[in-house]
């Protein structure tokens, strides 16, 4: 898939927020944190709030505002789940399994980047 960032941003707000008043909603929350002055990041922060709400407004606000904080923390959250569970741990590990690990959330990420809906999220992501 040869999507600009923003188009991809644009599929999957669709596809995560299905009815035209959430989507409506959900795309005003984003557009507030993208105005942020002190936000970095575009719209690879914009694709972790938007996985890790899992679909729920509610949950969209509360990520976003934690990306306001220091939006590392949702993407790290969004794309390296596993890796963030470990935590310090990770460090203790050998190699070929730190690896093992990154392909692992790199895979996870990419499902749902290019999958339809947010059914791995859940799943593949570190609850806010």
């Amino acid at each position: 898939m040869n999507d600009s960032p923003r188009s991809v941003v644009q599929r999957k707000l669709t596809q995560i927020f299905r009815d035209n008043a959430s989507r409506v909603q959900a795309e005003a929350i984003l557009h507030r944190h993208s105005l942020e002055p002190q936000q970095t990041g575009g719209d690879r922060v914009l694709l972790a709030i938007l996985k890790l709400s899992d679909g729920d407004l509610e949950k969209l606000r509360r990520v976003a505002a934690i990306a306001m904080s220091d939006w590392r923390d949702v993407v790290a959250m969004a794309e390296y789940p596993e890796m963030l569970r470990i935590g310090a741990g990770i460090g203790q590990l050998d190699s070929q399994t730190r690896r093992a690990i990154r392909n692992r959330d790199l895979r996870q990420y990419h499902r749902w980047l290019h999958g339809k809906g947010n059914p791995e999220a859940a799943a593949g992501s570190v609850d806010p």
